[in-house]
């Protein structure tokens, strides 16, 4: 065997799956450097003041930066590795993306909404005041930043882990014959899954149990829409609400960040972390994951009312139609 075919397919005319990834996280980690460089900079001028990423402002901040080098790391190695345009990561924009983009924003209200109420009604929670504000800016400047954070963290979290991520996964796992597509980006979106809770495992107030709700989150909510659909919608969408509605309308920590929110209602917590996720957050209590599972039914209800049916799409398995031509026998990557 070459040393090449180690790290191209011939027959794709395109790097494999591994360095592909690998390169999308270099590129990813080179384009976030830049813009933090910039800052530097311009703090040393002093035509800026120190960002802190524990205030709204710094948040914002560092969100901008992550979404830019995400989405240009996926670009790029989309177009110049995957030989794939950003449409065949979830990204094929009309008008029933839009229309799948509504019904994942409307679907992340409705569903923390009724984990507020649960808690409230039985005694979990208590409403201390409204119009919580953030420290050094007013409530109205408030919402509207942590609304960029979270408008930010929808599109590179889902794009990360689940446009690019679970499509080179499945794509690659499809090509072992013993692997039917259909298997293939199951398994792809339970191991992106995994990764993302591990992602979380840093967070303040993290725990193994919490670990553990992210990745179920990750399967049966946010990752969901994505196999269902092959389109990216669905999860960007509820996820924007799910985060901002969590943390800025009803004052719940958010995958355990709590300090610097400016929000609607301020509450206390009382009932058992086990159940409502305590300082972390709902994603790690029972309630939070029952709100996840109902999630699921209404994503399958909406996709087979939309669609007239509820299946796998299968095409996130397969290589990119529109820049390389496949061979019938796929060449085993593995």
């Amino acid at each position: 065997m070459k040393i090449k075919t180690l790290f191209y397919n011939a027959h794709e005319q395109r790097t494999r799956f591994l360095w592909r990834v690998i390169v999308q996280i270099v590129l990813m980690l080179l384009l976030s450097i830049i813009p933090v460089l910039i800052l530097q900079l311009l703090l040393i001028l002093g035509l800026i003041g120190s960002i802190r990423t524990d205030t709204a402002g710094g948040m914002l901040v560092f969100s901008l930066i992550m979404l830019f080098s995400i989405m240009a790391s996926i670009w790029l190695a989309g177009r110049w590795m995957d030989r794939r345009r950003m449409s065949g990561f979830g990204l094929h924009i009309n008008s029933a993306w839009w229309q799948d983009f509504a019904f994942g924003l409307g679907l992340g209200v409705g569903l923390i909404s009724l984990v507020f109420l649960v808690e409230w009604v039985f005694g979990f929670i208590t409403i201390d005041h409204f119009f919580q504000q953030a420290p050094g800016m007013s409530f109205s400047m408030g919402m509207v930043t942590w609304a960029g954070v979270y408008f930010c963290v929808g599109i590179y979290e889902e794009m990360l882990f689940r446009g690019y991520y679970l499509t080179n996964l499945a794509e690659w796992l499809g090509r072992f014959r013993i692997i039917k597509p259909r298997m293939a980006v199951i398994l792809a979106l339970v191991f992106t899954s995994l990764a993302f809770g591990v992602a979380h495992a840093n967070n303040p107030n993290a725990s193994l149990l919490s670990s553990l709700n992210i990745t179920l989150v990750g399967i049966f909510l946010l990752g969901l829409g994505y196999v269902l659909t092959g389109e990216m919608g669905i999860s960007i969408g509820l996820h924007m609400t799910w985060n901002f509605f969590q943390g800025n309308v009803f004052g719940f920590p958010v995958s355990g960040l709590q300090g610097g929110q400016s929000s609607i209602i301020a509450i206390t917590q009382n009932g058992p972390e086990w159940l409502t996720g305590g300082s972390f957050g709902p994603e790690a209590g029972l309630l939070g994951l029952l709100a996840t599972l109902l999630g699921a039914v209404i994503i399958i209800l909406w996709v087979k009312q939309r669609e007239g049916q509820t299946q796998i799409d299968v095409k996130i398995a397969e290589a990119p139609q529109d820049f390389i031509k496949v061979k019938s026998q796929p060449d085993l990557e593995a």
